[in-house]
């Protein structure tokens, strides 16, 4: 309900406000994670960014389906990139190319595809799994040579 000529001042269209939710979003997640905790392996982080994240999704199940189901493929591929770019970030910081002989770019685009498919899934078979069960699933296949 806000004007447009006000929405125009603030942003360049509909999908510039995704992405500025996307990373409020982003950055809220951080500061609760850095406030109760301090890593210094990548993993610990992003196995706590998720069980947040899962949580996240599970509370507004209806607005994040209504999104996917309206346009999945732009929101997604948004929400990928700007996921992978904060991850390519903090395993820069943790350095993480010095201990592991994989690309920073394919361990980022690998997991965050991985979890945002995962996700989609979960959300759009009416969560057949807990939010607890699919955090315990992730960190299991992240840790298992299977």
């Amino acid at each position: 309900m806000v004007h447009r000529t006000t929405f125009y001042n603030h942003f360049e269209d509909k999908y510039h406000l995704l992405q500025f939710t996307i990373k409020e979003i982003q950055n809220n997640f951080e500061k609760e994670i850095m406030m109760h905790y301090n890593y210094e392996n990548p993993r610990h982080y992003y196995m706590e960014f998720i069980k947040k994240f899962l949580s996240f999704l599970s509370k507004n199940k209806k607005m994040y389906l209504l999104i996917i189901e309206t346009n999945e493929n732009s929101i997604m591929k948004m929400f990928h990139k700007l996921i992978v770019e904060d991850v390519t970030l903090k395993f820069e910081k943790f350095q993480v190319e010095e201990s592991v002989p994989v690309p920073i770019p394919v361990i980022a685009e690998f997991y965050v595809g991985g979890l945002l498919s995962l996700s989609i899934w979960w959300l759009k078979n009416n969560k057949p799994f807990s939010d607890e069960d699919i955090y315990k699933f992730v960190d299991f296949m992240i840790r298992s040579d299977f």
